[in-house]
C-alpha cells in the first residue's frame, strides 16, 4: 500500500491517493488484532491520521467527506476502546476525532 500511495501522490489525483489511503485502512482492519494490540493500533490510528491529513489538504473537503471520516474515526475508536483505551492510539483516535468535529461545527 506504501508503493501505491506513492505513485498516486506522486502521479495521480486527490481522489486516486484517498482510494489509495482508503484501501490501506480497511486492509490493515482487515485483521481484529489492532483491537487488542496497541503496535497494529497504532498503524491504524496512523492511517487513519494519513486520511484525514489527505482530505484536509489540498482544497476545502466536503461536508459530506468530513462526516464520512468523522464516523469511521468514530467507530474505530469506539471499537479499539474496550482494550486499549488507554493507548497512544486511542489518544490519537480522539485528537483526531476532535479535529474533524471542529472542522465540522465551522462549516455551521
Amino acid at each position: 500500500w506504501d508503493v501505491a500511495l506513492y505513485l498516486e501522490r506522486a502521479c495521480g489525483s486527490k481522489a486516486d491517493a484517498l482510494r489509495c489511503l482508503d484501501g490501506r485502512l480497511t486492509a490493515l482492519c482487515a485483521t481484529r488484532l489492532w483491537r487488542t494490540d496497541a503496535a497494529k493500533l497504532s498503524e491504524v490510528s496512523e492511517a487513519a491520521a494519513q486520511m484525514v491529513e489527505a482530505r484536509l489538504g489540498g482544497g476545502a473537503p466536503s461536508h459530506e467527506e468530513m462526516v464520512k471520516s468523522a464516523q469511521t474515526v468514530s467507530q474505530l475508536l469506539h471499537e479499539a476502546s474496550e482494550h486499549l483505551a488507554a493507548s497512544s492510539g486511542c489518544e490519537e483516535l480522539r485528537m483526531l476525532q476532535t479535529r474533524l468535529q471542529r472542522h465540522i461545527d465551522d462549516e455551521i
